[in-house]
């Protein structure tokens, strides 16, 4: 098949319209959360701001649920709630390019909108990866006729050749840089960077960052900034092996690495943290997130979105006409020597029908009457000593399929499950350790939306986003308590007028 920028437009708009005009169909979609609007989404890409609007780019394979030819799809938003789809940005259709338009990232630089990624081609059996670049107004983009600008013969050491990708790119002191992933030819991975003065003829600088398989195997999706003072370095790694001491999970994860860059050197030397014995540690613990990208807005925000799905567990409905979701963006800060989330402050516009009450020990709230799969509960209670009760959450019908969030006292421990789902996946539970706070409480911040819910405890000192599939119309949520002190509560029904 020829894969083009018009036959991957057609599609998107054969499915969306299909989708608007079918409530079953359309009833399977999150509400504020951007989702595929057809075929399969996986990583955010080209995440920035431009022209007054904030710029969402993603893997996209427009013609099936599952992974395909990588193409670049393309929305945009001015309050992160509305999404508009755009025309698609880039498709495999170059030479350079071919079997695939891999991840990247995006920068504004006079007026231009530059986005640089990782173009596929092959040669006999092998499936190369190079770095490439586009230059767009917003609208459509053109790729540079040298494509690729950056290949094995910028690198002065030997490499895995289908192992090179991801460029993270940032320009600084009127010098363009670029940072990739690759894998040396010893299995052993690193972060390389790249310098140019014009888009096109890039030189190697230097070894950015070196992993000698402590944390995974390939990092893939870096991103670099600094944040509150602090040089930031976030990746994705590959076939982590489980660690309960750092709280590393089997397979893909999601760290962040805090430290110095040496702009001399041009390598970025890792803090060894004080709460575990790594350099790095999770951004989010939950089963669904992976590869986040982040941008900064021009009023001085952070902002984070990643891809909520796991590579590790495919649960998308053999029925549905799109898979892949991203997670509601985030605002982060680093405090305390952490890295603190919340959900974008544009929440609070949808925020509508609060209920603010308590649950006495023993009881059980049902907040059914109010619940629509689209809202935001918060809750908080003060943990009383040799405590060993618990909070449970479910959200669901036992008939119907149903999520249970269950926080246990005597453990510190917060639980996950979807395994009474329409497709819970090869992963359906997670625990992890959750303890109060400096005051003896503990507080949970729970954004629900179709198909997804996103938990950001003691003020977003850890985020824990789960993906789940259960029938549009059980919207029972109950809470159960069993513990010995009250728990207090506000919930909001979400919703914006221009969806509903």
């Amino acid at each position: 098949m020829e894969y083009s920028i018009q036959s991957a437009f057609n599609k998107q708009n054969e499915i969306y319209s299909e989708t608007e005009n079918s409530m079953h169909l359309k009833m399977q979609k999150p509400l504020f959360h951007f989702s595929c609007p057809a075929g399969w989404l996986n990583d955010p890409n080209g995440f920035s701001f431009f022209q007054g609007k904030i710029h969402l780019f993603y893997q996209w394979h427009p013609y099936s649920t599952k992974w395909g030819p990588m193409h670049w799809g393309h929305a945009t938003t001015t309050d992160f709630i509305n999404w508009n789809l755009e025309h698609p940005a880039l498709a495999p259709d170059s030479p350079a390019d071919s079997e695939g338009c891999f991840s990247g990232t995006a920068i504004d630089m006079e007026d231009k909108h530059i986005l640089a990624y990782t173009g596929v081609s092959k040669e006999k059996a092998l499936y190369l990866q190079n770095q490439c670049i586009a230059i767009g107004n917003g609208e459509k983009y053109e790729k540079l006729s040298e494509n690729p600008v950056i290949t094995c013969r910028n690198l002065p050491f030997v490499y895995e050749q289908t192992d090179f990708r991801d460029p993270k790119i940032w320009n600084e002191d009127g010098i363009f840089y670029i940072l990739c992933s690759v894998k040396k030819n010893n299995s052993e991975s690193a972060l390389v960077l790249f310098n140019s003065t014009d888009l096109k003829n890039w030189v190697y600088v230097s070894t950015f960052a070196e992993n000698r398989n402590e944390l995974g195997k390939i990092w893939e999706c870096p991103d670099f900034f600094n944040l509150n003072g602090k040089d930031i370095l976030i990746f994705s790694p590959t076939e982590m092996k489980p660690d309960a001491k750092n709280i590393f999970f089997n397979g893909n994860n999601s760290l962040y690495a805090t430290g110095f860059l040496n702009r001399q050197s041009w390598t970025f030397t890792r803090e060894h943290r004080k709460e575990n014995e790594s350099t790095a540690a999770q951004i989010d613990y939950g089963i669904d997130f992976y590869a986040p990208q982040t941008t900064r807005l021009p009023d001085g925000r952070r902002i984070m979105i990643a891809w909520m799905q796991s590579w590790n567990a495919y649960i998308t409905p053999a029925d549905y006409k799109w898979s892949g979701i991203m997670t509601f963006p985030r605002e982060i800060e680093y405090k305390n020597e952490k890295l603190f989330q919340r959900p974008a402050r544009e929440i609070k516009n949808i925020r509508t029908n609060r209920v603010a009450g308590s649950i006495m020990p023993g009881d059980q709230v049902d907040i059914r009457r109010l619940a629509n799969r689209h809202f935001e509960i918060s809750a908080r209670v003060d943990i009383e000593d040799a405590e060993d009760g618990y909070i449970k959450l479910q959200l669901g019908k036992d008939n119907s399929g149903y999520i249970e969030i269950i926080y246990d006292a005597k453990k510190s421990a917060l639980t996950f499950d979807r395994s009474n789902t329409q497709n819970p996946g090869a992963i359906s539970k997670r625990t992890i350790p959750v303890h109060p706070d400096e005051f003896g409480s503990i507080s949970f911040n729970c954004l629900v939306d179709t198909c997804s819910i996103e938990i950001f405890v003691n003020g977003g000192e850890i985020a824990f986003t789960n993906a789940f599939f259960v029938e549009p119309a059980a919207n029972g949520v109950s809470i159960q308590s069993k513990m010995k002190s009250i728990i207090f509560f506000d919930y909001y029904r979400l919703g914006d007028s221009k969806k509903q």
